[in-house]
């Protein structure tokens, strides 16, 4: 995928997170919750390691309450982990069971609760949402994952350009090392060697000015991943 597709596949996402909408009748309010919660991040959900600790339990997951024919969302572009939505139950308020939306992460025993969605008396209404939330959150992810992988994709490129120049700088120190020892024909081949490791380079930076070449969208939502793969600050966000 060349960048200009990656920057169209991204935006198309976040135009589908735009229209994501919280639900449930009631406001969780995040001030009343029991130990146990993280504190919110930057989405307004909150991690929860240990369900026992925040007074829930896993209900089950999503595709055990409601029909979606799958049993998680795929959050990285490998396709390997998944993000499932979960139904997570707090203790009973006047003898009505409270639920609450979440997601189970791939790489830790903890949930990411959707505290925004609200409180639900009802199992699939909140299964709905979860499954919602864990799909908008693994396309997240999924933007995070792509935009690294230009990122380091960035950072190859030029580690390929340093190492065809090293070999070009010895190529060449060589070639006036033997002054005329070398036959016409070796002489030929080291020469077409050079010229291979000049188009090369020049490919390479090709390349990575393509990488570069993101509109303002990209720089704000993904520039911050873009820089993380390359291991150095390409974009100022």
């Amino acid at each position: 995928m060349n960048i200009s597709e990656l920057k169209l596949c991204l935006e198309r996402r976040a135009a589908r997170r735009a229209a994501y909408v919280c639900h449930g009748a009631n406001a969780c309010r995040v001030a009343h919750l029991s130990g146990g919660w993280n504190q919110p991040d930057k989405e307004g959900a909150r991690f929860v390691e240990k369900l026992d600790d925040a007074g829930l339990r896993l209900a089950g997951y999503a595709d055990a309450f409601i029909r979606i024919n799958h049993t998680g969302w795929y959050c990285d572009t490998s396709q390997h982990d998944t993000f499932r939505g979960a139904v997570l139950q707090l203790p009973a308020r006047e003898r009505r069971s409270v639920f609450v939306a979440a997601y189970r992460e791939p790489w830790n025993d903890g949930y990411r609760v959707d505290v925004r969605g609200g409180l639900f008396d009802d199992a699939k209404e909140a299964a709905g949402v979860a499954d919602d939330f864990a799909r908008i959150e693994a396309e997240r992810a999924r933007d995070y994952d792509d935009a690294w992988q230009s990122g380091a994709r960035y950072a190859a490129l030029g580690e390929l350009i340093g190492e065809r120049r090293r070999e070009a700088l010895a190529l060449i120190r060589e070639i006036k090392a033997a002054g005329q020892v070398f036959t016409p024909a070796i002489c030929q081949t080291l020469r077409a060697r050079l010229d291979a490791i000049a188009g090369e380079v020049k490919r390479a930076r090709q390349d990575r000015a393509a990488l570069c070449d993101a509109g303002a969208w990209f720089v704000r939502n993904c520039g911050a991943a873009f820089n993380d793969g390359a291991g150095e600050v390409v974009f100022a966000v």
